[in-house]
């Protein structure tokens, strides 16, 4: 694929990644001398009718939006030869998932959380519900002035609701489809969905980047679901503001009705609060959990019709925020027993004193999401952070995931164990074994498995990790650093040093080159196995970069002589003999006056297994003479 042309204008320069469904190309119009992303169907999927209708409602989707926070769709189609395609934008950055190492600082997590929803605002607003938001489909970029852009992709299940295709039935009543991870309750149990189903999806997303890990994870993806559907996410961490926590409980509710009427009025909300967060962080204010609390619950039935007309909903069925701003708003909850009445007063009250419950709009007291802080007094005394490690159930999960070959579950459990534990000798190998194999970066991947074994020695001993640890060092962006360690494995190294010495197409130093000579002559059944030739006609080509030129040269030299082939000749021929510096060695000055008489013993020995070339003789035409009449 990769230099072909596609549909007469795009060349394909290059692969960014592939899935099981298709693979996403670089490629460059021809004509506009712009380079895009090409997402291109695997030809063996092509021909399920299913997989061409979601690819293009897909297209169809993401064709509707142009938004900065929404990922381009330019043109899409398919080939003469039936190869389906659709050109994207092409984005430079990662994903978002890439930016979740841990906890986020709740004024960073708001920053991004905005965008996320300014996104989502403007694709419901063109009657596309995403369906499948995680991590994974939120790329992070830069834009002209160097800011964070995040940007939505991958809308392959993206449910239109409006427009053109909107009659056309993708699932059938009872299917589910999605990530369970970061599923609606609505989602999970195959009902109807609407816009209300992304901003529970991004709920996860803000209760992920606020905490470094999810609500709800289990092995089993049906358990996920039934925890989706029923059962209430964990407390936040104490660093995270109550009223952000709050927003956080509404948006993750499982009745949609008691979630916020759309995603714009959470950005709108989201916008102010971060302005009220930006100025607590430059007064120097601490940002815990003791902060007044937002206005952001949902409000009894009927409780509208008290309200003076300023402080009535709008037609769309919103609140003027600013004209409730300066009103004391009491809500009165009504339970489910309807036995007891509590009275919440948001503004002017001591914050100790808020109720830590919301209102849904069914009247029902719902708790929060995170209960009160226990008094400092009765917190455990925590044992020194050397002392903690993972437990064998956490590291099993993280192993269950990557051999199940699901990466991307892998790595949310494993980053909020790697932020707890960030020396655990483990968990530095397995993050290493996941950026080798789903981020290709062989350069981190070491750095990581590099550190694992400075943390813990005792692993050159686990065969497990040595083979994860060869299998980085094969790669040549870690050349540099891969003949040390390998040295450093003994016998464990030795097949991968071989594959070193006896690759033609692997450049080595001459002295990295001796140094794995050195090790392997030690190990009878590999150095059998050394192809000498190879390694001698590298020793003419870089007895200069030789500690001793003259003397690498003479062994050398001896070594062909004994044992001469015709693959010398051309080596022994650019030969020249080095002079021995001042300040050299006995060794080396002897060396050198000793190389031209072996040079000259070993041509001649070459010569004579070569075979001569035959001249090749050239006749004359002959010319006929004409016969005289």
């Amino acid at each position: 694929m990769i230099g072909t042309v596609l549909a007469s204008r795009y060349r394909i320069d290059a692969l960014l990644g592939e899935g099981g469904m298709g693979a996403v190309y670089r490629g460059h119009h021809l004509h506009l001398k712009r380079d895009f992303a090409i997402k291109i169907l695997h030809p063996d999927v092509t021909r399920d009718p299913d997989v061409g209708r979601r690819f293009e409602r897909e297209a169809q989707s993401a064709a509707r939006l142009d938004h900065p926070n929404c990922i381009q769709v330019t043109e899409f189609g398919t080939t003469d030869d039936g190869t389906r395609y659709m050109v994207m934008q092409l984005l430079e950055g990662l994903e978002l998932h890439d930016l979740i190492r841990g906890p986020m600082e709740p004024l960073r997590a708001v920053d991004l959380f905005i965008q996320i929803l300014a996104g989502l605002e403007h694709a419901h607003a063109k009657g596309v519900i995403h369906r499948d938001l995680k991590p994974q489909n939120i790329f992070v970029s830069k834009d002209a002035d160097g800011n964070e852009l995040l940007k939505i992709v991958d809308f392959g299940i993206a449910k239109l609701v409006s427009g053109e295709g909107a009659g056309e039935a993708m699932t059938r009543a009872g299917m589910v489809f999605g990530t369970p991870l970061y599923m609606s309750p609505e989602q999970c149990l195959g009902v109807q969905v609407d816009a209300r189903s992304d901003l529970y999806s991004a709920g996860i997303l803000l209760y992920l980047m606020l905490s470094g890990k999810l609500p709800f994870v289990s092995e089993d993806p049906v358990v996920v679901i039934r925890m989706q559907v029923s059962q209430e996410p964990p407390p936040l961490p104490a660093s995270v503001p109550a009223d952000l926590a709050a927003i956080v409980g509404r948006l993750l509710h499982k009745q949609r009705e008691a979630r916020f009427p759309d995603a714009a009025t959470v950005r709108k909300m989201m916008e102010g609060y971060r302005k009220v967060l930006a100025e607590r962080v430059a007064r120097g204010e601490k940002i815990a959990s003791s902060t007044r609390k937002m206005p952001v619950m949902a409000p009894p039935p009927n409780f509208h019709t008290a309200l003076p007309d300023t402080l009535r909903p709008r037609p769309s069925g919103r609140f003027d925020l600013e004209a409730l701003r300066p009103w004391l708003i009491g809500f009165i909850v009504i339970g489910l027993v309807a036995t007891a009445v509590v009275v919440v007063l948001f503004l002017g009250q001591d914050p100790a004193k808020v109720a830590e419950s919301t209102a849904t709009g069914e009247g029902k007291v719902v708790e929060p999401v995170r209960p009160p802080e226990p008094p400092a007094e009765a917190l455990p005394e925590l044992p020194e952070r050397e002392a903690l490690a993972p437990s064998d159930a956490e590291l099993a999960a993280v192993d269950a995931a990557f051999r199940s070959n699901d990466y991307d579950h892998g790595a949310l459990l494993l980053g909020p164990l790697r932020a707890t534990y960030p020396e655990h000798a483990g968990l530095l190998w397995r993050e290493g074994w996941l950026i080798n194999w789903r981020d290709k970066d062989r350069v981190e991947a070491l750095d990581r498995l590099r550190e694992a074994l400075t943390r813990d020695e005792a692993l050159r001993e686990n065969r497990a990790f040595v083979r994860d640890l060869v299998d980085v060092l094969r790669y040549p962006e870690v050349r540099a650093q891969a003949v040390d360690l390998a040295l450093g494995l003994g016998a464990d190294g030795h097949d991968l040093l071989l594959s070193f010495v006896n690759d033609p197409e692997i450049r080595l130093s001459f002295n990295d080159r001796h140094r794995i000579l050195s090790a392997l002559a030690s190990d009878e059944a590999v150095a059998e196995r050394i192809d000498h030739q190879l390694n001698l006609r590298h020793d003419l080509e870089q007895y200069r970069e030789a500690p001793r030129p003259c003397v690498a040269l003479r062994e050398a030299l001896a070594a062909i002589a004994a044992a001469p082939s015709p693959d010398y000749g051309d080596g022994l021929a650019d030969v020249a003999v080095p002079k021995a510096p001042e300040e050299a060695s006995a060794e080396e000055k002897a060396a050198c006056q000793e190389v031209p008489a072996i040079l000259a013993k070993a041509q001649k020995a070459v010569a004579k297994v070569t075979p001569k070339k035959k001249k090749k003789v050239t006749k004359k035409p002959t010319t006929k003479k004409k016969k005289k009449r």
